[in-house]
């Protein structure tokens, strides 16, 4: 099988995703090994992404409500003890 990186910037074309996530709208997130979180829309293309400031990244998940806002949190497993929490829908950290 050979992989296709279409819509991918080239400076992720060798990253090691290790978490993946979808929401409602069919957008993807995924999360690197070296601490940078991405945003795939529906077209394949990604068209967002934050550097986590992180040494590591090992987990990501999506919760698609919360009880204080109703937005949702993206919630990323990182090294040396670190979580970090974003909106899904602007990747703005909280």
């Amino acid at each position: 099988m050979t992989a296709r990186a279409a819509g991918v910037p080239p400076r992720f074309s060798n990253a090691d995703f290790v978490g993946c996530c979808y929401d409602e709208n069919g957008v993807c997130y995924v999360v690197t090994s070296t601490g940078t979180l991405c945003s795939i829309d529906s077209n394949k293309m990604m068209n967002k992404w934050v550097e986590l400031d992180t040494p590591s990244c090992h987990s990501l998940s999506i919760t698609l409500s919360d009880t204080s806002s109703k937005k949702g949190l993206l919630t990323i497993g990182c090294g040396k003890g670190i979580v970090r929490m974003f909106r899904p829908s602007t990747l703005q950290y909280v």
